[in-house]
Protein backbone atom coordinates (compact mmCIF):
# COMPACT_ATOMS: atom_id res chain seq x y z
CA UNK A 1 0.00 0.00 0.00
CA UNK A 2 1.23 3.49 -0.87
CA UNK A 3 0.31 6.36 1.47
CA UNK A 4 1.44 9.91 0.69
CA UNK A 5 0.56 13.33 2.03
CA UNK A 6 -0.54 16.52 0.32
CA UNK A 7 0.58 19.58 2.28
CA UNK A 8 -1.67 22.61 2.80
CA UNK A 9 -1.73 25.87 4.69
CA UNK A 10 -5.09 27.52 5.37
CA UNK A 11 -4.99 29.50 2.13
CA UNK A 12 -4.18 26.56 -0.17
CA UNK A 13 -6.70 24.37 1.64
CA UNK A 14 -9.49 26.89 1.05
CA UNK A 15 -8.43 27.21 -2.59
CA UNK A 16 -8.60 23.42 -2.97
CA UNK A 17 -12.08 23.28 -1.41
CA UNK A 18 -13.29 26.16 -3.57
CA UNK A 19 -11.91 24.51 -6.74
CA UNK A 20 -13.76 21.27 -5.95
CA UNK A 21 -16.97 23.19 -5.28
CA UNK A 22 -16.64 25.24 -8.45
CA UNK A 23 -15.93 22.19 -10.61
CA UNK A 24 -18.51 20.11 -8.72
CA UNK A 25 -15.94 17.40 -8.00
CA UNK A 26 -17.15 14.67 -5.67
CA UNK A 27 -13.66 13.20 -5.31
CA UNK A 28 -10.27 14.83 -4.79
CA UNK A 29 -7.68 16.86 -6.67
CA UNK A 30 -4.12 17.72 -5.66
CA UNK A 31 -1.67 20.15 -7.18
CA UNK A 32 2.03 19.85 -6.40
CA UNK A 33 5.33 21.46 -7.48
CA UNK A 34 6.95 18.02 -7.79
CA UNK A 35 5.70 14.65 -9.09
CA UNK A 36 5.41 11.69 -6.76
CA UNK A 37 8.47 9.50 -6.28
CA UNK A 38 9.43 7.17 -9.11
CA UNK A 39 9.36 4.30 -6.60
CA UNK A 40 5.53 4.41 -6.74
CA UNK A 41 4.49 2.37 -9.80
CA UNK A 42 2.54 3.89 -12.64
CA UNK A 43 -1.24 3.56 -12.08
CA UNK A 44 -0.70 2.22 -8.54
CA UNK A 45 -3.50 3.09 -6.09
CA UNK A 46 -2.32 5.78 -3.68
CA UNK A 47 -3.97 6.97 -0.46
CA UNK A 48 -3.50 10.69 0.16
CA UNK A 49 -3.57 12.21 3.65
CA UNK A 50 -4.57 15.89 3.45
CA UNK A 51 -2.33 17.69 5.97
CA UNK A 52 -3.36 21.20 7.01
CA UNK A 53 -0.25 22.71 8.61
CA UNK A 54 -2.18 25.74 9.86
CA UNK A 55 -4.62 23.66 11.90
CA UNK A 56 -2.17 20.78 12.44
CA UNK A 57 -4.90 18.41 11.38
CA UNK A 58 -5.57 15.83 8.66
CA UNK A 59 -8.63 17.16 6.84
CA UNK A 60 -9.51 13.99 4.93
CA UNK A 61 -8.18 11.12 2.83
CA UNK A 62 -8.29 10.82 -0.94
CA UNK A 63 -7.76 7.78 -3.16
CA UNK A 64 -6.07 8.30 -6.52
CA UNK A 65 -4.15 6.39 -9.16
CA UNK A 66 -0.59 7.41 -9.93
CA UNK A 67 -1.55 9.14 -13.16
CA UNK A 68 0.07 12.52 -13.46
CA UNK A 69 -1.30 15.61 -15.19
CA UNK A 70 1.06 18.44 -16.16
CA UNK A 71 -0.46 21.89 -15.55
CA UNK A 72 -3.97 20.53 -16.21
CA UNK A 73 -5.67 21.81 -13.06
CA UNK A 74 -5.48 25.49 -12.03
CA UNK A 75 -6.28 24.79 -8.40
CA UNK A 76 -4.09 27.36 -6.65
CA UNK A 77 -3.29 31.05 -7.14
CA UNK A 78 0.42 30.20 -6.84
CA UNK A 79 1.15 28.59 -10.20
CA UNK A 80 4.09 26.65 -8.77
CA UNK A 81 1.63 24.41 -6.95
CA UNK A 82 -0.17 23.69 -10.24
CA UNK A 83 2.89 22.22 -11.97
CA UNK A 84 1.65 18.63 -11.56
CA UNK A 85 -1.81 17.40 -10.63
CA UNK A 86 -3.47 14.18 -9.49
CA UNK A 87 -7.19 13.52 -9.53
CA UNK A 88 -9.32 10.85 -7.90
CA UNK A 89 -13.01 9.97 -7.72
CA UNK A 90 -12.96 8.98 -4.07
CA UNK A 91 -12.48 11.03 -0.93
CA UNK A 92 -13.52 10.68 2.72
CA UNK A 93 -13.79 13.87 4.77
CA UNK A 94 -12.57 13.87 8.39
CA UNK A 95 -16.05 14.81 9.61
CA UNK A 96 -17.51 11.69 7.98
CA UNK A 97 -15.16 9.21 9.62
CA UNK A 98 -16.28 6.55 12.09
CA UNK A 99 -14.64 6.03 15.48
CA UNK A 100 -11.92 3.61 14.34
CA UNK A 101 -10.95 5.89 11.45
CA UNK A 102 -10.96 8.97 13.66
CA UNK A 103 -8.69 7.21 16.16
CA UNK A 104 -6.18 6.53 13.38
CA UNK A 105 -6.31 10.15 12.18
CA UNK A 106 -5.73 11.41 15.75
CA UNK A 107 -2.63 9.21 16.08
CA UNK A 108 -1.33 10.33 12.69
CA UNK A 109 -1.94 13.98 13.62
CA UNK A 110 0.35 13.57 16.60
CA UNK A 111 3.04 11.63 14.71
CA UNK A 112 3.18 13.51 11.40
CA UNK A 113 2.84 17.07 12.71
CA UNK A 114 4.96 16.81 15.85
CA UNK A 115 7.36 13.86 15.52
CA UNK A 116 8.61 14.18 11.92
CA UNK A 117 10.33 17.58 11.82
CA UNK A 118 12.69 16.97 8.88
CA UNK A 119 10.04 15.14 6.88
CA UNK A 120 7.58 18.02 7.45
CA UNK A 121 9.89 20.39 5.57
CA UNK A 122 9.84 18.30 2.38
CA UNK A 123 7.95 19.46 -0.72
CA UNK A 124 5.45 17.71 -2.90
CA UNK A 125 3.41 14.57 -2.28
CA UNK A 126 5.79 12.36 -0.32
CA UNK A 127 5.24 8.99 1.33
CA UNK A 128 4.83 8.87 5.09
CA UNK A 129 8.15 8.01 6.83
CA UNK A 130 9.26 4.39 6.85
CA UNK A 131 9.37 4.19 10.64
CA UNK A 132 5.73 5.33 10.77
CA UNK A 133 4.71 2.64 8.28
CA UNK A 134 6.36 0.05 10.51
CA UNK A 135 4.40 0.91 13.66
CA UNK A 136 2.26 -2.22 14.26
CA UNK A 137 -0.18 -0.45 16.57
CA UNK A 138 -1.40 1.85 13.79
CA UNK A 139 -2.90 -0.90 11.64
CA UNK A 140 -3.28 1.84 9.05
CA UNK A 141 -3.42 -0.38 5.97
CA UNK A 142 -6.52 -2.28 7.01
CA UNK A 143 -8.29 0.85 8.28
CA UNK A 144 -7.59 2.91 5.15
CA UNK A 145 -8.55 0.07 2.83
CA UNK A 146 -11.83 -0.56 4.64
CA UNK A 147 -12.52 3.17 4.79
CA UNK A 148 -13.05 3.16 1.03
CA UNK A 149 -14.39 -0.36 0.50
CA UNK A 150 -17.15 0.15 3.07
CA UNK A 151 -18.32 3.35 1.38
CA UNK A 152 -17.78 2.84 -2.32
CA UNK A 153 -17.83 -0.90 -3.10
CA UNK A 154 -21.31 -1.82 -4.31
CA UNK A 155 -20.92 -5.34 -5.67
CA UNK A 156 -19.23 -8.34 -4.03
CA UNK A 157 -16.53 -10.15 -5.93
CA UNK A 158 -17.82 -12.62 -8.46
CA UNK A 159 -16.46 -16.13 -8.87
CA UNK A 160 -15.38 -17.62 -12.14
CA UNK A 161 -16.15 -21.14 -13.34
CA UNK A 162 -13.26 -22.49 -11.27
CA UNK A 163 -14.49 -20.93 -8.05
CA UNK A 164 -11.76 -18.27 -8.02
CA UNK A 165 -12.64 -14.85 -6.60
CA UNK A 166 -12.20 -11.84 -8.86
CA UNK A 167 -9.11 -9.84 -8.01
CA UNK A 168 -10.66 -6.40 -8.35
CA UNK A 169 -13.83 -4.70 -7.23
CA UNK A 170 -16.29 -2.37 -8.94
CA UNK A 171 -16.67 0.91 -7.07
CA UNK A 172 -19.63 3.19 -7.76
CA UNK A 173 -20.30 1.15 -10.89
CA UNK A 174 -17.19 2.50 -12.65
CA UNK A 175 -15.65 -0.50 -14.32
CA UNK A 176 -12.66 1.56 -15.46
CA UNK A 177 -11.73 1.98 -11.80
CA UNK A 178 -11.70 -1.69 -10.88
CA UNK A 179 -7.93 -1.60 -10.40
CA UNK A 180 -8.16 1.00 -7.63
CA UNK A 181 -8.78 -1.36 -4.74
CA UNK A 182 -7.37 -4.87 -4.83
CA UNK A 183 -8.30 -7.02 -1.85
CA UNK A 184 -8.16 -10.63 -2.97
CA UNK A 185 -5.38 -12.97 -4.02
CA UNK A 186 -4.87 -13.42 -7.77
CA UNK A 187 -7.07 -16.03 -9.38
CA UNK A 188 -5.61 -19.53 -9.44
CA UNK A 189 -5.29 -21.53 -12.61
CA UNK A 190 -7.11 -24.85 -12.67
CA UNK A 191 -4.95 -27.60 -11.25
CA UNK A 192 -3.58 -30.34 -13.52
CA UNK A 193 -3.57 -33.94 -12.28
CA UNK A 194 -1.71 -36.80 -13.85
CA UNK A 195 -3.24 -40.28 -13.54
CA UNK A 196 -1.19 -43.39 -14.25
CA UNK A 197 -3.00 -46.57 -15.31
CA UNK A 198 -1.13 -49.86 -15.07
CA UNK A 199 -2.00 -52.92 -17.11
CA UNK A 200 -1.05 -56.19 -15.52
CA UNK A 201 -0.55 -58.18 -18.69
CA UNK A 202 2.22 -59.55 -20.69
CA UNK A 203 4.69 -56.76 -21.23
CA UNK A 204 3.29 -54.32 -18.62
CA UNK A 205 2.55 -50.93 -20.15
CA UNK A 206 1.87 -47.60 -18.53
CA UNK A 207 -0.59 -45.13 -19.93
CA UNK A 208 -0.60 -41.53 -18.73
CA UNK A 209 -3.70 -39.36 -18.95
CA UNK A 210 -3.76 -35.64 -18.29
CA UNK A 211 -6.92 -34.35 -16.71
CA UNK A 212 -8.03 -30.82 -15.75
Amino acid sequence: MYVVVSRFNQNTWEENCEYRRRKRLVGCVYGTPLPMAASIPYKAPVYVLELNFTEHKIMGVGLILNLIGVGNSKVYSDSQHNSYSYNGKYRVDREEMIEKEEDLMTKLDEILFWQCKRWRAMQGMTQIPVWVRQLPELNYQEILRNMFLSRFMKHPAEKDSYGNTSQTQTINGNTEDTNIVTIDAPARKPSIRTITIKRVKKGTKKKTLTKA
